[in-house]
């Protein structure tokens, strides 16, 4: 036989297999008992150890956006990872995947659509100003039943009929617009801050806007919860790095709302065991998600509706029975069509499914708001 015949034979039954391993693994590890939680941490670039369970690291990744994407891979690579496999690319995040946030330009249009791209920094550049005493010295008593992050990540709602929209690396120009949308809905959402939007605009700068939509997002009912600083690979920054980004961030919610909170999402969904070690010393909750929208691969008016499509197909996968599903959904509030299009056909659908409106990821794990924050008194930003 030919021997490109035989290559081409070789690279179709490799895809086949992976296709079924991550067929497997969405319907082992994606489905919503009802716990909620996922103890896992990355034992080594392919592998993690789950509840006494082997299941590969790219699959394990991959599985929440199993039903919502194609060709995604979210293997790693580069320094200490090694290659892709044939056919993939190696991000500037050090992931592998196809298409064009992983093959095409650093600053693609279809990635990051806002201008808001983040490159991992470690840099101390981006620390532009002086934001008042740290944070570090702030007790840090675990409190409620949900877990910290040393005992997992959290990708499920446990309460049973719930919907919890989140937004991630706001605010932005967008946001006052999509608080108002989400009071005309009774709706709640927890925003995933970061703190300095690729270097350029600090949240508690009073220039920016961004400490009245902050104060809003909080006395109206919303959830703050943490995106680190400068949004890197937590799973790649030395322990200094890690803690500036942590504190730094908290330091300027500090300043703007008096409060530091107890909900974090790692950026890139990326960390480690380590990682989640120092996030539990931290007190922190780590909060991963079930639903991807992929609102940051669809900012589009036409492609938009790929994600309304993964909606569908989500709620499509629940089953008829809204007492027995949940669904904690990722969106990203720096993306046009998110806000403008994206939400309202999120809160329609599952009103027509029979969910209620959308509330906090706090509430939709029964813990009370006052275990979303820790005291940090006193706020100084007065705009």
């Amino acid at each position: 036989m030919h021997p490109v015949i035989i290559l081409l034979a070789a690279i179709a039954v490799a895809a086949l297999s992976r296709n079924v391993d991550h067929i497997e693994s969405n319907e082992t590890i994606d489905s919503n008992s009802g716990t909620g939680y996922n103890n896992t941490w990355e034992a080594s670039n392919k592998s993690t150890v789950s509840n006494g369970t082997y299941t590969s690291q790219r699959n394990r990744v991959s599985v929440n956006m199993h039903m919502a994407t194609v060709g995604f891979d979210y293997g790693r690579c580069g320094s200490g990872f090694g290659s892709c496999e044939t056919g993939s690319c190696c991000s500037n995040y050090g992931y592998c995947g196809i298409q064009e946030p992983y093959c095409g330009d650093r600053n693609s249009t279809k990635f990051q659509n806002s201008g808001a791209l983040y490159p991992p920094h470690t840099n101390a550049n981006i620390y532009k100003r002086s934001t008042g005493p740290t944070t570090s010295i702030i007790p840090r008593r675990k409190v409620g039943s949900v877990p910290y992050a040393g005992d997992g990540e959290i990708r499920h709602c446990t309460e049973m009929g719930t919907v919890a929209l989140t937004f991630d690396d706001g605010p932005s120009a967008y946001t006052d617009d999509l608080l108002d949308l989400l009071d005309e809905y009774s709706a709640k959402a927890t925003f995933f801050i970061t703190g300095n939007n690729n270097g350029v605009h600090e949240i508690d700068d009073c220039s920016t806007g961004y400490p009245a939509i902050i104060k809003r997002m909080y006395d109206s009912g919303h959830q703050i919860a943490s995106h680190t600083w400068g949004h890197p690979d937590l799973s790649g920054v030395d322990e200094e790095e890690f803690d500036r980004q942590m504190y730094r961030n908290e330091m300027a919610i500090r300043n703007i709302l008096g409060i530091i909170p107890t909900y974090m999402r790692p950026p890139y969904i990326s960390c480690d065991y380590n990682c989640a070690e120092k996030l539990d010393d931290m007190g922190y909750h780590s909060i991963y998600f079930d639903v991807d929208t992929v609102d940051y691969w669809n900012n589009d008016a036409e492609l938009i509706h790929n994600s309304m499509n993964n909606v569908d197909a989500a709620i499509a996968a629940r089953g008829e029975d809204p007492s027995q599903g949940s669904f904690l959904i990722l969106q990203h509030d720096i993306h046009y069509h998110s806000v403008y299009s994206l939400t309202e056909y999120i809160l329609m659908a599952m009103a027509k499914a029979g969910y209620g409106t959308s509330v906090t990821v706090g509430t939709c794990l029964g813990d009370p708001r006052r275990n979303w924050y820790r005291d940090a008194q006193p706020a100084t930003v007065e705009c």
